[in-house]
C-alpha cells in the first residue's frame, strides 16, 4: 500500500515521501502514531501545495545543517585510555562517550546520529560521522592517547613552564664591582 509519510522516518523515507509499505505496519505503526496516511487521489493534492511549503523549510534546514556540520569539523575530542605497547586499548571508547564529550562544547544532538559501527579500540586520530538532516552528515576529529603518553606530554609541558617562570623570577646577573686601589694618604 502506498502511503505519505508525515515525518522524516529512519530506513523509510523523508517528510512528504510517497513510500510503499506492508498494511499492517501502516495499520499497526504508522497510521496509529499519525507518521503517514494513505496515498488517495485528494491526500496526494493536499500533499503538493505541501510540498512547496516544505521546500522552503528544507532548504533553511540544510543551510542550518551545514553550518551544524563546520562546527562539528572545527570540534576535536580528546580522550586519555590505558594501553597496551601504546597502540590498543585496553578498554574502548564508545558512542555514549562521544557523545557526551559533544555535547559538553555544547552540540545538541541526539546520541542516535553518531554513526559508529564499532567503538574505537586503537590510539591515534579517528573521524567519526554524524547523521544531520535527510542523509547529510558531518564528521568529527576524535584523538585518543595512551595514558603513559599523556603524563609523558603533561610532565614534559609543566617542566617548560617551571623552567619558564624560574627564567622570570630571576634577575639578571649584574656585573661584579671592581675593586678600587686604597686611596692614599
Amino acid at each position: 500500500m502506498q502511503v505519505i509519510l508525515f515525518e522524516n522516518i529512519d530506513r523509510l523515507g523523508m517528510q512528504g515521501d510517497v513510500v510503499n509499505v506492508a498494511n499492517g505496519y501502516y495499520r499497526n505503526f504508522l497510521g496509529p502514531r499519525n507518521l503517514a496516511v494513505e496515498a488517495s487521489a485528494s491526500n496526494l493534492k493536499r500533499l503538493e501545495a505541501k510540498r512547496r511549503k516544505l521546500k522552503g523549510e528544507a532548504d533553511k534546514q540544510r543551510q542550518e545543517a551545514d553550518g551544524f556540520s563546520r562546527q562539528l569539523a572545527a570540534a576535536r575530542l580528546h580522550f586519555v585510555r590505558k594501553s597496551s605497547d601504546g597502540e590498543k586499548l585496553f578498554g574502548s571508547v564508545h558512542d555514549h562517550e562521544i557523545h557526551e564529550q559533544l555535547v559538553e562544547q555544547g552540540f545538541n544532538l541526539d546520541r542516535r546520529q553518531i554513526l559508529l559501527r564499532e567503538p574505537l579500540k586503537t590510539t591515534g586520530t579517528h573521524t567519526v560521522k554524524i547523521r544531520l538532516i535527510g542523509h547529510l552528515e558531518a564528521q568529527v576529529k576524535v584523538v585518543i592517547e595512551a595514558e603513559a603518553m599523556a603524563e609523558a606530554k603533561e610532565t614534559k609541558e609543566a617542566a617548560t613552564a617551571t623552567e619558564a617562570t624560574a627564567a622570570e623570577a630571576t634577575p639578571p646577573a649584574e656585573p661584579a664591582a671592581q675593586a678600587e686601589p686604597p686611596a692614599e694618604s
